[in-house]
């Protein structure tokens, strides 16, 4: 049996859950995703060399086993927590603030292993993912309440 600290009787229009309750958690969604966009955008200008790996030794070895490692774990971590986040999200632009970033994020990771002209076929693809999350934060940040409801004790 699920512990509720509230019935469906105290819950009002605007009270709010999810990943951007308040417009508080809003701006820092814009301000954190506009970050990302503009790193991308400006890899995409400057054409900033990619490296494969996350971590790579200075020196040429083949013992590169347990830095893949590394950085596969890395990347399969980020992307359930992506994953959460996206099945966390109550409405659509939540939805699309964690989905664009999951895209970005995923095809900035497969760009480090393409050939150079294959990533810049691919690079716009990641930006418009960016662009996507971006949007949806600011489409949060201008529509919802600057304050919302605290539940109170009984």
């Amino acid at each position: 049996m699920a512990n509720t600290d509230e019935s469906p009787d105290d819950r009002s229009d605007n009270q709010t859950s999810g990943l951007v309750p308040n417009r508080r958690y809003a701006i820092t969604a814009a301000i954190l995703t506009f970050i990302i966009l503009a790193s991308a955008l400006r890899s995409f200008v400057m054409q900033a060399p990619r490296r494969q790996w996350l971590l790579e030794p200075p020196w040429q070895s083949h013992k590169l086993t347990p830095l893949v490692g590394f950085s596969f774990f890395f990347w399969g971590f980020t992307l359930w927590i992506l994953f959460c986040f996206y099945r966390a999200a109550r409405n659509r632009y939540e939805r699309f603030l964690v989905g664009g970033s999951a895209v970005g994020f995923l095809l900035g990771i497969v760009e480090g292993f393409l050939p150079s002209a294959a990533r810049i076929e691919l690079e716009p693809a990641s930006i418009v993912g960016f662009l996507v999350s971006f949007a949806a934060a600011m489409t949060l940040l201008f529509e919802l309440p600057s304050e919302t409801r605290v539940p109170r004790p009984k």
